[in-house]
C-alpha cells in the first residue's frame, strides 16, 4: 500500500482504458477509483493506492517492495539455449496500462521469416501474433500473486518462444482449450475484461490453438510444477520431423477445439490441420491411430467404416 498524491492525470489514463469519461471533480476522481477498489481511505484523509489499482493502472511500480517483482521480463536469446542473451527488458507498468507494450516489445523481438506465395514475398513474425498475445495475456490474468520473488516471464529463442508464471493452474492443463473460465485474480481479471485484454469467456487457448494450427506448427506444450506454469509456442516444422509426441499433442488439441466449435475431427480435418493433400488420407489414419492409441481421442462410433469415422477429445 502506498500514499502517493492522486492526481486527474492518473485518473485520465484509467478513463481512457475503460471508456469512461474523467470527472472534473478531484472528489468524484478519488470516489470513483475507491468504488473500483483502486483505493482506500485513511484516516488521516489520505489515501493509499491498493496493490489491484498499481497493478493495473500504475506507470511504474518498480519502487513498490511488495509487487516489483511482478514486472514483466522479456529476453532474447542468441540461439536455442540460454548462454547468450541479446536483448533484456522489463516491464514494470500496470498491466492494463502497459499490456500493448509489453505484446509489441515481445513481437519485435521475435525473428522474421520469409515467406513465399508463388512470386509474392511476405516476411511474417516466427510465432502467431494471436498466439503471443494470448500467452502473455494467460500468464498476467492467471499468475498466482502470492509467489514471492516471481513474475511473468517471456524467453525467446531460435526454435521456441516460452511464457512462465508463477503458480500452477487451477484446471487441469489438458483441458486448457475449451475449459469453462475460471480466474485466479478476479478483480484484476474484470478490469483487463473492460479494458479489452482479456474476455473471461475460457476462450484464450482455443485462440491460440487456432492461430497455431492456421500455420500447421507444431501445438504449444504446456509445463506445470508445484508453483509455476510454462508455456511453450514452437517455430514451423514439417509433420516428417515431429516426434509421436508432438504428432500425438497436435491431434489431441486439434480435437479439444474441434470439439469446443461442435465438430468434429475427422481424416479430412486431419490432413488440413497437417497440411497433407488427398492423397495422403492413409498417413492421416496412421496419425488418428496413434493418437487414439495414446488415449488422447476415442471414436465417435467404433463401427462406423473408415470414410465415415469421427473422433472427439477421450474426455468427451
Amino acid at each position: 500500500e502506498l500514499r502517493p498524491r492522486l492526481s486527474p492525470t492518473y485518473f485520465a489514463w484509467e478513463s481512457r482504458l475503460v471508456h469512461l469519461a474523467a470527472p472534473e471533480q478531484t472528489s468524484s476522481i478519488l470516489e470513483h477509483l475507491r468504488e473500483e477498489q483502486l483505493i482506500r481511505p485513511r484516516e488521516d484523509r489520505a489515501w493509499d493506492i491498493l496493490n489491484l489499482g498499481c497493478l493495473t493502472f500504475a506507470r511504474s511500480f518498480a519502487n513498490t517492495v511488495a509487487l516489483r517483482r511482478k514486472a514483466v521480463r522479456i529476453v532474447r536469446y542468441a540461439a536455442s539455449d540460454r548462454l547468450q542473451s541479446q536483448l533484456e527488458e522489463e516491464y514494470s507498468a500496470g498491466y492494463a496500462a502497459g499490456f500493448a507494450d509489453i505484446v509489441a516489445c515481445a513481437n519485435r523481438m521475435i525473428p522474421r521469416d520469409e515467406i513465399f506465395t508463388g512470386a509474392i514475398r511476405k516476411v511474417e513474425p516466427r510465432f502467431p501474433d494471436a498466439a503471443v498475445r494470448e500467452v502473455v495475456a494467460n500468464a498476467l490474468l492467471h499468475q498466482d500473486l502470492t509467489v514471492r520473488g516471481a513474475g511473468p516471464l517471456v524467453e525467446i529463442f531460435e526454435d521456441r518462444l516460452e511464457v512462465s508464471n508463477p503458480g500452477a493452474p487451477l484446471i487441469d492443463s489438458s483441458r486448457f482449450v475449451n475449459a469453462p473460465p475460471r480466474s485466479r485474480n478476479e478483480a484484476m481479471a474484470a478490469l483487463l475484461r473492460r479494458v479489452g485484454i482479456c474476455e473471461e469467456r475460457g476462450s484464450g487457448w482455443d485462440k491460440i490453438v487456432a492461430a497455431i494450427e492456421v500455420r500447421q506448427m507444431p501445438a504449444p506444450l504446456i509445463e506445470v510444477d508445484e508453483d509455476s506454469t510454462r508455456i511453450t509456442l514452437y517455430a514451423a516444422k514439417p509433420l516428417t520431423s515431429m516426434n509421436a509426441v508432438e504428432r500425438v499433442r497436435a491431434l489431441y488439441m486439434h480435437a479439444c477445439l474441434r470439439y469446443a466449435s461442435g465438430s468434429r475431427v475427422t481424416n479430412s480435418t486431419v490432413r488440413e490441420r497437417f497440411g497433407l493433400p488427398k492423397r495422403n488420407s492413409a498417413r492421416a489414419s496412421r496419425l488418428l491411430a496413434e493418437a487414439v492409441a495414446a488415449g488422447v481421442i476415442v471414436p465417435v462410433d467404433p463401427n462406423a467404416g473408415p470414410k465415415f469415422m469421427q473422433y472427439v477429445p477421450s474426455w468427451a
